[in-house]
């Protein structure tokens, strides 16, 4: 996260990030499965 702040997520976990307070990147040891919704509706 832009604070260097780390998340730890095991299978069946889930996080929200808001597009205008904090960047953020994925990272994975293994193969997963990434859903990013995003759009106006969420507004």
């Amino acid at each position: 996260m832009e604070n260097e702040e780390h998340v730890q997520l095991s299978k069946g976990m889930t996080y929200v990030v808001s597009a205008d307070l904090s960047s953020h990147r994925s990272l994975a040891t293994n193969k997963v499965q990434l859903l990013i919704i995003d759009g106006d509706f969420l507004k």
